[in-house]
């Protein structure tokens, strides 16, 4: 595990200097890359129809507003009112991904549905340039792959055309289905998940989650994984947020629903590069995981078969891809996950912000 070192933080909400994003919809944004106001001044930006991104100057658009009688927003506003210490150095919640991260070691459901749907297509994909787009929204992920040039390149030379968004619209579908055939299979906690969230919990954090996964992928997954012993208190799906991964909205609402009176109280768990930037970009602490996730790829036994040194190659090169990301901290696997948030409540006492 290594907990990195400490950055300076000046207690302002900060992402990457205007960081860029697809939206899904073939949309670019750009985040505001400081802003000085906690979950509940994101809710209330929310309704002025703003959440951060220069939506004129992009042309993207902004997510739906947020009445004020919002539940996420009323939930947010009594926990401002009655968190008498915003600024207290503890942690409130930390919401981790799912596949890589919490199950599924390796993160190898998503890149088996994607190389079969593909295959189907006639369209020959190897793992790596599976796993490239990995984090994002599952039909943003699809969009990436037949952007690929050699993707797109046999496809030209299976049709006689590019792909485009009737392809797209087929070959999602079609991932959709599969996607959900596959995921039951691959629904086990990573070791140590189920005794690292119990510690959480038992020092008072709430336990929250998102995904690239929509909503009926993660039925599936997360009533197989309450089965194991795995049941955070929020689920976020993709189409849950106006905007996947890169951009910031299924953190906040993970946050608002748990009630976290600001930013640098919340913790971003996940071991892809989209997902620890997701989390730099919502003002929080982001947790970058290598040896159970997307950077390496590997399921446990094959990734237990390596020897030391090679598994010790492996996670640094991994780690130094989710640190280029603006991973605060990189550990191992969820199991290091209550030291590493030990740590960063050090940070916090030490008037540090993320």
């Amino acid at each position: 595990m290594d907990l990195g070192a400490p950055g300076s933080g000046d207690g302002l909400w900060r992402g990457p200097a205007l960081a860029t994003g697809d939206d899904g919809a073939g949309r670019r944004a750009v985040l505001v890359p400081a802003l000085g106001f906690g979950v509940l001044g994101a809710a209330c930006f929310a309704t002025s129809g703003a959440l951060g991104w220069l939506a004129e100057a992009t042309g993207a658009a902004a997510p739906p507003d947020l009445s004020p009688n919002d539940p996420t927003l009323q939930r947010s506003l009594s926990m401002q009112a009655t968190d008498h210490a915003p600024h207290s150095r503890t942690i409130r919640c930390v919401i981790l991904d799912w596949a890589g991260t919490a199950v599924d070691f390796g993160c190898l459901a998503p890149v088996e549905a994607f190389v079969a749907t593909l295959a189907e297509a006639g369209l020959t994909i190897d793992t790596a340039s599976a796993r490239g787009p990995m984090g994002l929204e599952k039909r943003a992920h699809m969009r990436a792959l037949l952007d690929l040039p050699a993707i797109a390149a046999r496809w030209r030379e299976k049709t006689g055309a590019p792909p485009d968004e009737t392809l797209l619209d087929r070959l999602y579908a079609r991932f959709r289905t599969v996607q959900l055939q596959v995921i039951p299979r691959y629904a086990a906690p990573i070791p140590g998940l189920i005794e690292a969230i119990a510690r959480l919990r038992a020092a008072g954090i709430s336990i929250g989650s998102n995904s690239g996964y929509d909503s009926a992928m993660m039925a599936t997954l997360a009533a197989k994984a309450a089965e194991a012993g795995y049941a955070p208190d929020v689920v976020i799906s993709s189409d849950d947020a106006a905007h996947g991964r890169p951009f910031p909205d299924m953190a906040w609402q993970a946050a608002m629903r748990l009630g976290a009176p600001e930013a640098a109280r919340c913790v971003k768990v996940d071991d892809t590069t989209a997902g620890v930037a997701e989390g730099v970009n919502a003002g929080m602490w982001s947790i970058g995981v290598t040896d159970s996730g997307n950077e390496i790829g590997l399921s446990l036994a094959d990734w237990q078969a390596l020897d030391e040194a090679e598994r010790a190659t492996r996670r640094a090169a991994a780690a130094d891809r989710l640190r280029a990301s603006g991973a605060h901290l990189v550990i191992d696997t969820v199991a290091d996950l209550p030291d590493a948030v030990a740590l960063l409540e050090s940070r916090l006492a030490a008037g540090e912000r993320p």
